[in-house]
Formats: structure tokens, C-alpha cells, sequence
């Protein structure tokens, strides 16, 4: 009967600790789908949209991800000239209602959009005038590339984003 009892009592043991490895398994995998979750949920994917409807002329930088995204680097070269300005490659010869540069650090929260240049025809232009702005906006525009380096909040680097606006 002894012999019986050590059996057991060492079979007991075996699987506690087979139970207890797969314990701490199982944690340290689910732990790391929850940092691959969190780190997905928090992507931030970067977007120029232009914008071209009832008398607006306008070029932004869209967050669409569900993450905050912190630029690192904006440039926009056109002809061999790069500038984080991109409204001085649209030589309107008026003024605009709207522009700004990107500098480093930039923080775009999901579904934030900075308008990088902005005109229309609430700023008091005729039909004309706004004719020919728009003339001269589509050329500054037409070939301009864009490149933005980012990261998310967990310093996970994305991009670079690149176009060309057309």
C-alpha cells in the first residue's frame, strides 16, 4: 500500500505543477495579445485630402486612425525645393484665409484635421477673381510631394506617409 500512496502522491505533485505551467503560459500569452490589441487600437493612419467645392480651395492633414498620431517630420518638396510649408508652393497672388506649417511634434488626435492652406469665396473675391485663383492653386498644387513621418502614443513609428497631389 505504501508504494500505492507514493504514486499517488507524486502524480499529485506532477500534474500541480503541469497546471501551474500552464497557468503562468497562458497568462504571459494573453498578456501579450493585450499589448498587440492596445497597440492596434491606437494606430494612427495619416491622409491629404483636398477640398475643391463650392468656392473653397483647400488642402488638410487628416488623422482617420482611432490613435493619436505625433508627427515627427512633415516635408513637401516640389522642383527640388522642400519646405514644411506647403502653402508656399500655391502661388495664388491673394491672400489666404488659412494656412499653417507642421512642426515637429505635431499631435493629431483620431479624426483631427489641421488645414495646411485654405481660400474661398467668403474672403470677398468676384467670380473672376476666384476663377483665376483656382487656375493658379491647381498648378502651385499639381506635383507636389508629400512625405510625413509618425508615431503613436506608444512611440511606435509609422509611415513614412507619402503622395503626390495631383
Amino acid at each position: 500500500m505504501k508504494k500505492i500512496e507514493i504514486i499517488t502522491g507524486l502524480s499529485s505533485v506532477l500534474i500541480a505543477l503541469c497546471a501551474l505551467l500552464f497557468s503562468v503560459y497562458s497568462f504571459k500569452t494573453q498578456q501579450e495579445r493585450e499589448d498587440l490589441r492596445a497597440t492596434k487600437s491606437a494606430q494612427p493612419i495619416l491622409k491629404i485630402r483636398t477640398i475643391n467645392y463650392d468656392g473653397k480651395l483647400g488642402i488638410k492633414l487628416v488623422n482617420v486612425g482611432l490613435g493619436p498620431a505625433i508627427i515627427t517630420e512633415a516635408r513637401f518638396t516640389k522642383n527640388d525645393i522642400t519646405t514644411n510649408k506647403i502653402y508656399r508652393f500655391l502661388k495664388i497672388n491673394k491672400a489666404f484665409e488659412t494656412y499653417i506649417n507642421i512642426p515637429k511634434k505635431t499631435v493629431l488626435k483620431p479624426n483631427e484635421e489641421r488645414i495646411l492652406a485654405f481660400v474661398s469665396t467668403s474672403q470677398g473675391y468676384t467670380d473672376a477673381e476666384f476663377g483665376e485663383i483656382s487656375q493658379l492653386w491647381h498648378l502651385g498644387k499639381m506635383g507636389i510631394k508629400v512625405h510625413i513621418d509618425y508615431q503613436d502614443i506608444y512611440g511606435s513609428k509609422y509611415g513614412p506617409y507619402k503622395t503626390t497631389l495631383k
